[in-house]
């Protein structure tokens, strides 16, 4: 008897004792042997832009299981596009302006949007340029290469420029620096990454 009353009392003490506090993916041993580990996110993120976004780029090409994954995220996020709800004479103007939306005149609207979405799914950002011009605004979409990603220094009044975006001393979004042509194009033409407002910008990313 006097032997269950002391079992008893050890289970009741060994329930009441607090739980070790740890977590079992920061353990160490034979089982966390080959694990990677990701110091700081950002940095991270640096580092693996441009080698990520070449790897995509060539698995969409050339995988059909990768184009078709590609595919069904650009339909569910865009759906039927961006449908404003008016009417009469609005409805005609915005519908008349889709048709001509895009500078290059390649495309509509939503086949710009499309594309865009198609760019940060694969990429992970996309860009364009609002331009304003005498037929009205037009929309330029660039390769990500033409935001200058080497471009990483601070300046004065507190500000920075990261990967070339632009920040205020308040962290706030002010401009992109960004190639006007597309470095592949060569041609000697000028490849030098010019300061745009970030209000001309369409930025598309996953924050």
């Amino acid at each position: 008897m006097m032997g269950l009353v002391s079992s008893l009392f050890d289970r009741a003490k060994s329930a009441l004792r607090p739980a070790s506090r740890s977590y079992e993916g920061a353990a160490t041993g034979r089982r966390a042997t080959g694990w990677g580990a990701m110091r700081n996110q950002h940095g991270a993120a640096q580092a693996a832009r441009a080698p990520l976004g070449y790897r995509a780029r060539y698995l969409v090409a050339n995988n059909p299981h990768a184009a078709a994954g590609k595919a069904a995220h650009v339909s569910s996020l865009v759906g039927t596009g961006i449908v404003p709800a008016v009417t009469g004479t609005l409805a005609a103007r915005w519908t008349a302006w889709t048709d001509e939306a895009d500078a290059d005149g390649l495309m509509d609207f939503y086949g710009l949007t499309a594309l865009m979405v198609g760019g940060m799914v694969v990429d992970g950002e996309a860009l364009a340029l609002l331009i304003a011009t005498p037929a009205g605004l037009r929309i330029r979409v660039l390769d990500p290469d033409q935001l200058d990603a080497s471009l990483t220094r601070p300046l004065p009044e507190g500000g920075r420029i990261v990967n070339g975006v632009e920040f205020d001393m308040f962290g706030s979004r002010v401009a992109y620096w960004i190639v006007k042509e597309r470095p592949e194009i060569g041609l000697g033409l000028n490849l030098q990454p010019v300061r745009v407002p970030a209000e001309d910008v369409v930025h598309l990313f996953r924050p």
